[in-house]
């Protein structure tokens, strides 16, 4: 076996530990034995770090497991204590305030909402305060200390600098601004001590997918999230990748169609997101359907017609329904193949709207996908369409940012002592 030199004791321990608890993470509970069968450690020395972890308090013993078809005694189960921290999300725009105070199961035990009931929209002064009062109003109903929460997770959509707290584009709020200093702005109205974190909403979105698939985290992964705009992220080995200016993830500004007249919010034409968006391609629908009448999507009420309409309508056989959704598979091949040069990754995911699409767009862009290579060099990229990011994406956001959160929270955790 070949020898690691140079690694310290207490990083050894420190990786130990991060396994154990990581495998928490990922499974209700364990017992020794299954932990033993994942990680390369002795019985002895599982139980020595499980002690220490329920003396800590992040693991506790939740009763009896099976016992073996031999029969014998029954292990004794572990699982993660939901209630060693918690994470506050806050989701936040123009039009609303979200905030969720969850669990380490991600269950959501307190929330906070409010709506803009103005036609201009709440201010960046405004939802600075929202966001503060949410935070002082979850932690008030569970009676929380500031030492009991991982972090404070702030999101939203634009172009974020990550790192200085800075919203640096909040592009569907120009009214707003730019280059907000968030963390400087809300910090002396919240409670001293807690971590904050402030990101675009699809970067979380995206660090969702990590959740039930930890297998991802030893992967380069792209996700792209489409809704009413576009937005996406870039994983590797289980770190958000953002880019010198938090550029990383804008991939609805990327120009697939440089004929296309409309114009897009970034002020470019031939975006991505023009020619993709929910709302903009329903638009583009119904008004042709008004000038003509040879499809089935006649029969429904163009005002509440949907995406999933034009899908079903494609796999039923209708022409019209298939032309926009050629095009649309046609801006997805060029934006793929894109994603697939510069970024190489394992897996590219869809979330969002396209995520639901039906056999007929997802086998057409399966097979145009396919055919697509760089100097005849096959691709081995999956392309695969979400499971679960497909409806409620602040449900998922609001769950990914906690993810992330805790991620931070046991990364830098003292397990040396």
């Amino acid at each position: 076996m070949e020898k690691n030199f140079g690694v310290k004791p207490t990083d050894l321990r420190r990786s130990n530990y991060q396994a154990v608890i990581q495998l928490f993470r990922s499974k209700s509970s364990l017992t020794v034995r299954d932990i033993m069968d994942v990680v390369s450690l002795s019985k002895t020395a599982i139980i020595n770090i499980l002690n220490n972890l329920s003396k800590m308090g992040i693991i506790s013993s939740v009763g009896k497991g099976s016992s073996t078809v031999r029969g014998g005694k029954k292990p004794e189960l572990f699982a993660l204590n939901p209630n060693y921290r918690y994470v506050i999300s806050i989701a936040f725009s123009h039009e609303s305030c979200d905030c969720q105070l969850l669990d380490l199961n991600y269950k959501v035990l307190d929330e906070f909402s409010r709506c803009a009931t103005s036609k201009n929209g709440f201010s960046y002064r405004e939802i600075i305060l929202l966001a503060a009062e949410a935070v002082r109003s979850v932690m008030d109903y569970r009676k929380l200390e500031p030492k009991e929460v991982c972090g404070i997770v702030l999101h939203c959509g634009g172009i974020v600098l990550n790192r200085e707290g800075i919203l640096s584009r909040p592009i569907l709020a120009p009214q707003w601004g730019n280059d907000l200093p968030v963390f400087d702005d809300i910090r002396p109205f919240l409670p001293e001590g807690i971590p904050l974190f402030l990101d675009n909403s699809c970067r979380y979105l995206g660090y969702y997918e990590l959740l039930k698939h930890p297998e991802r985290r030893s992967q380069n992964i792209v996700t792209l999230f489409c809704s009413t705009s576009v937005g996406g992220s870039q994983i590797r080995m289980g770190h958000l990748v953002h880019g010198l200016t938090g550029l990383v993830g804008e991939y609805g500004h990327i120009t697939t169609d440089y004929s296309f007249q409309d114009r897009c919010n970034c002020g470019n034409y031939g975006c991505f997101e023009t020619s993709v968006a929910e709302a903009t391609l329903l638009r583009r629908i119904r008004k042709e359907l008004k000038m003509r009448s040879f499809s089935s999507l006649c029969e429904k009420d163009l005002e509440s017609l949907t995406l999933e309409d034009v899908f079903q309508a494609a796999d039923e056989g209708d022409s019209f329904a298939r032309k926009h959704l050629d095009h649309i598979v046609q801006q997805f091949a060029v934006l793929l193949y894109n994603l697939q040069i510069v970024y190489d990754p394992d897996e590219i995911i869809i979330q969002g709207i396209y995520s639901k699409s039906a056999a007929y767009f997802q086998n057409t862009l399966l097979e145009i996908i396919a055919q697509l290579s760089l100097h005849s060099i096959k691709s081995h990229t999956r392309l695969t369409f979400s499971s679960d990011c497909n409806t409620n994406d602040l449900h998922y956001a609001m769950v990914g940012s906690a993810l992330f959160c805790f991620d931070q929270y046991f990364e830098q955790l003292d397990l040396t002592v």
